[in-house]
C-alpha cells in the first residue's frame, strides 16, 4: 500500500510538472508577436499585406480611412508561418489607409498613402523649405541656401534691379544644397534670387 501511494504521488507529479510545461509553451506561443508588412504591388491601386506568425488560428484584417471610417474587415485562417493577401485600392479616394491586424499576440497596425498625397500635405511639405541669401565679404558673391525636406529638383533664378531673368540653372539633387553665386559681372543689386519648387515660389532680395 505504501509503494502505491509513493507511485501514484510521482505520476501526480510528473502529470504536473508537463502540464506546467506545456502552459508555458502556450503561453510563449501567445506572447510570439506576429509581423507585418505591406508592399506596392505591379498593378495600379493594388498592395499586398505580408503576414509572418508561428501561430495558428483566425487572424482579422480591417482596413480604415484616414477619417478612422471602417472600410473593410477580413477575417483568415492563419496556418503556421503566415500568409501574404493583396488589397485592392482602385475607386478610393487618395489619402491615408490604415491596415490592422489583429491576432491572438493583440492588435498590429501599419499605413500607406494610396494616390497623390492630400493638398494640405503637399502645402506643409512645401512651408518647410526655407531659403536664405546672404552676401559675403566681396559684396558680389552671395550664398543661396535652401533648406528643407525635399525630393523634387529646385529651380534657382537671379533678377536684375529691372525684373530681367539674367541666370537661371535647376538643381537636381534632393536634401539641402548651398552654392555660392559671383554676380560681379551684372547689376544685380536691388534684384531678387527665385527658388520654384513643386510650385512654390519662394524670393530673397540681392542686397
Amino acid at each position: 500500500m505504501k509503494q502505491l501511494k509513493m507511485t501514484l504521488a510521482s505520476l501526480f507529479m510528473v502529470l504536473s510538472f508537463q502540464g506546467f510545461a506545456n502552459d508555458c509553451e502556450d503561453d510563449n506561443a501567445a506572447g510570439a508577436k506576429a509581423e507585418m508588412s505591406i508592399e506596392k504591388s505591379d498593378k495600379d491601386a493594388v498592395y499586398r499585406l505580408i503576414y509572418l506568425s508561428t501561430s495558428e488560428g483566425i487572424v482579422s484584417v480591417s482596413i480604415y480611412d484616414e477619417r478612422g471610417t471602417l472600410l473593410l474587415t477580413d477575417r483568415i485562417r492563419n496556418v503556421a508561418g503566415g500568409f501574404a493577401r493583396p488589397y485592392n485600392f482602385s475607386g478610393l479616394p487618395s489619402g491615408e489607409y490604415t491596415i490592422q491586424i489583429t491576432d491572438a499576440s493583440g492588435k498590429t497596425t501599419k499605413t500607406l498613402q494610396y494616390g497623390e498625397a492630400s493638398s494640405s500635405e503637399t502645402a506643409g511639405r512645401q512651408s518647410e523649405l526655407k531659403v536664405n541669401v546672404n552676401a559675403l565679404a566681396e559684396s558680389t558673391r552671395y550664398e543661396l541656401s535652401v533648406l528643407g525636406d525635399r525630393a523634387q529638383p529646385v529651380t534657382v533664378t537671379i533678377y536684375d534691379a529691372q525684373n530681367n531673368r539674367i541666370f537661371s540653372e535647376q538643381i537636381d539633387e534632393p536634401g539641402n544644397f548651398r552654392k555660392v553665386y559671383d554676380l560681379s559681372k551684372v547689376r544685380a543689386s536691388g534684384g531678387a534670387f527665385e527658388v520654384t519648387h513643386a510650385g512654390s515660389v519662394f524670393q530673397q532680395p540681392i542686397r
